[in-house]
């Protein structure tokens, strides 16, 4: 009676954690929706674009499609290689979200080749980041931990103070401090399945 008990609670509170974060999904989508039609500039569209892109491809990736076919479309429009490798990193998402690892990988390197003609080296990582992660998925271990490599890398040599890591100092900035967390985190876990590996 008491394991009944417990599964009944631990499947009620399931649900009112399900039905609380769709509430708040179905808010962030119409709140996103709304400054998209109230923006006047196609600058301030791009990112409204990804984050509803984003908001709709875990749960509906049918129906993120549009946005980021959008953001492809914007940032074409406004000839800005970094915002089109954003887009295109975006679409390969889509991409390796419905097992299409071939076209992912083809739009990353799309992505990664305006990535580094813009030289923005925190892009650069992120792609890199992105490719082995894909990778990873594939079971291309070999490759993943190359391009995590590549990632890490890239970092410390343009960001030294991260060679240390521990205390990191405020000038260097979060999103940096947060994308080198990621990248190490993430070539961890891809050592430890390689290590599975028989």
């Amino acid at each position: 009676m008491k394991k009944f008990i417990f599964i009944f609670l631990f499947l009620c509170c399931t649900f009112f954690l399900y039905a609380q974060n769709s509430d708040g999904t179905s808010k962030r989508i119409a709140d996103l929706k709304q400054e998209l039609a109230s923006a006047k500039d196609d600058t301030t569209k791009l990112p409204l674009l990804s984050q509803l892109f984003f908001q709709y491809l875990f749960s509906y990736p049918d129906s993120s499609l549009p946005y980021v076919q959008q953001e492809i479309i914007l940032a074409e429009q406004i000839k800005s290689d970094i915002k089109l490798a954003y887009a295109y990193g975006d679409y390969a998402a889509f991409f390796k979200m419905i097992g299409d690892y071939p076209k992912a990988l083809q739009l990353y390197h799309e992505a990664l080749k305006l990535a580094e003609k813009s030289k923005d080296l925190l892009a650069i990582a992120d792609i890199y980041s992105n490719i082995a992660a894909l990778n990873a998925d594939r079971g291309d271990f070999e490759t993943a931990i190359l391009y995590h490599m590549k990632a890490k890398s890239l970092m410390e040599e343009h960001w030294p103070p991260l060679k240390k890591f521990s205390p990191l100092p405020r000038q260097i900035g979060d999103d940096v401090i947060w994308k080198y967390a990621f990248i190490v985190e993430f070539l961890a876990q891809t050592y430890e399945k390689f290590a599975l590996i028989p």
